[in-house]
């Protein structure tokens, strides 16, 4: 598992964007970070909140960014993994794990469900210097609004896998998957939730 994880975080900054955890419509929405960006693009998890501040989300993942995200040396832990048929137990290069620099960093998450039909979310925030006692990858990024965008957009129509690349694209992403895809596209403080508008909200 560590292999492949470790796999994964390298395919990210080779321009392949891989997810785990059988995610392919997060892998789609690496993909158009991707594009959008033209930088690496990594899955994160975004629903660990801040206990004391209400802009700050716990950006993270278990070892799957691309290590060019890295602020300083990334770790490759040491993990033990068995093969149950062979009855093997080897000892071998983990997850990746280290803490994000600070940088700009866009949010960007395509879904599809029988309801609602395909929808995409979009957010932009910054990757901050605060700490926190965990694992794997991860940095504490501020984004404006957010408990409005996590209460009423997060909550009700999205998973809680989300595409990053460290930039500000969010634009671009609203106008390609709202205007050209027609998609319902959401972000904070929306007049009317989906709804696509030519006035960009970045």
């Amino acid at each position: 598992m560590g292999v492949q994880l470790r796999a994964m975080s390298r395919l990210g900054d080779e321009g392949t964007p891989a997810a785990c955890e059988s995610d392919i419509l997060g892998t789609l929405s690496m993909h158009a970070a991707l594009l959008a960006s033209g930088l690496p693009a990594g899955l994160a998890d975004w629903n660990n909140l801040h206990n004391e501040d209400d802009e700050l989300a716990n950006i993270w993942h278990c070892g799957v960014f691309p290590a060019s995200f890295a602020k300083t040396n990334r770790s490759w832990p040491l993990t033990r993994s068995s093969s149950p048929a062979a009855g093997t137990l080897r000892t071998g290069p983990g997850v990746v794990e280290f803490v994000a620099k600070p940088s700009p960093l866009t949010l960007f998450r395509v879904t599809q469900d029988p309801e609602a039909g395909w929808h995409a979310v979009l957010a932009e925030g910054h990757f901050e210097d605060n700490p926190a006692v965990t694992f794997g990858g991860y940095g504490w990024c501020r984004i404006p609004d957010l408990q409005q965008l996590y209460r009423d957009v997060l909550l009700r129509y999205f998973p809680h896998h989300v595409a990053i690349t460290q930039t500000h694209v969010a634009n671009v992403l609203w106008e390609a998957f709202g205007n050209y895809l027609d998609m319902k596209v959401y972000h904070a403080n929306q007049g009317v939730p989906g709804l696509y508008t030519p006035r960009l909200p970045f």
